[in-house]
């Protein structure tokens, strides 16, 4: 017999991951953590070209772990919505990212059923 089981929406420190990163640039660091993944990120394009040369190898690791190492020298920081992960500037709000245009943030949700 199966029970109901809570399901929710992954979270970045509950999400590990493997990588090996030489001289890669945040864009390819960003597409590796999304082909291992079911994060999504966003991002202003022009913005993170300018952080390259990303030396980082980790086995086994949080996803937040990951982007807290691999953003730490830069003037980037990070914020989860959902399966989302926006890649903002450290001292940037969300108003200013999203305007009046804000992410609808939707608290977990339970199934219950039978599985047969």
């Amino acid at each position: 017999m199966a029970w109901p089981a809570d399901v929710r929406c992954q979270t970045i420190e509950t999400t590990y991951i493997s990588l090996d990163l030489k001289e890669s640039t945040l864009r390819e660091a960003l597409k590796q953590i999304e082909s291992k993944t079911t994060f999504l990120f966003s991002y202003k394009t022009k913005d993170i070209e300018e952080v390259k040369g990303i030396n980082y190898k980790a086995d086994k690791v949080s996803v937040g772990e990951s982007l807290r190492q691999i953003l730490k020298n830069t003037s980037f920081n990070f914020l989860q919505i959902n399966n989302n992960i926006v890649i903002k500037k450290a001292n940037q709000t969300v108003d200013e990212i999203f305007g009046e245009q804000q992410p609808v943030i939707k608290p977990g949700k339970t199934i219950n059923g039978r599985v047969y």
